[in-house]
């Protein structure tokens, strides 16, 4: 990850299996890296796309995974200088999956901010379920910031906009009659069933099973 604000999700197959997951997360700095490294992390154009990455845990970072469990493990055989050198091989480890024409590169890409608009970072998290606090936190704004910025982008208020998207959502899907509904209210945001009845019904005079039936019909 660089540095920022991030919120973490279980995705729509963990949510259905109702599995527990579990995550290793590496947020970077920059002056540890500069520590590390010894260099100006400025001078490359190279740039990431994305703010956070899935790793793939090949071979040889499975390799890594496997010491680093055994030095957390075995606090009493680790000590700072030994942390250096495994950060410094996790980092190596994460340039060779990257298409940056170097180490220099890669690691510069890690510090520069992908820009995404406003409309983006709403539009990404429509149906993600995260309060307006959260949402403002994403968009590094303060709440009273963030109502005004979204009624410029959008003419509507915050809440009457996501709730607008996620009914027009849930309309679309419940007309595929091999969807449980409670998928649905998940897809459109909603990780309870009988809140998303009970906002549905509100918007449209009727139940999700309803809606299908009529629309079925």
């Amino acid at each position: 990850m660089k540095c920022g604000n991030y919120f973490f999700e279980q995705t729509k197959e963990d949510h259905k299996k109702s599995s527990k997951v579990q995550t290793t997360v590496a947020h970077l700095y920059p002056e540890i890296i500069k520590e590390l490294f010894d260099f100006d992390l400025s001078i490359s154009d190279f740039e990431t796309d994305y703010d956070a990455k899935t790793v793939d845990t090949k071979p040889l970072m499975k390799s890594f995974m496997d010491s680093m469990v055994f030095l957390l493990d075995n606090p009493s055989v680790c000590n700072e200088s030994m942390l250096k050198v495994k950060l410094k091989e996790f980092i190596l480890l994460l340039s060779k999956t990257e298409n940056a024409p170097s180490l220099l590169s890669f690691l510069s890409s890690l510090f520069k901010p992908y820009e995404y608009s406003f409309k983006q970072i709403i539009d990404k998290n429509l149906y993600a379920s995260l309060s307006l606090p959260e949402l403002a936190r994403l968009c590094n704004m303060s709440i009273s910031t963030f109502q005004r910025e979204f009624k410029k982008a959008f003419e509507q208020t915050p809440a009457q906009y996501i709730l607008d998207q996620r009914m027009i959502k849930a309309k679309r899907l419940l007309g595929n009659k091999n969807e449980r509904i409670s998928e649905i209210a998940y897809n459109c945001g909603y990780e309870s069933m009988s809140t998303f009845n009970r906002v549905f019904k509100k918007y449209f005079d009727c139940s999700p099973s309803e809606f299908r039936l009529t629309k079925i019909e």
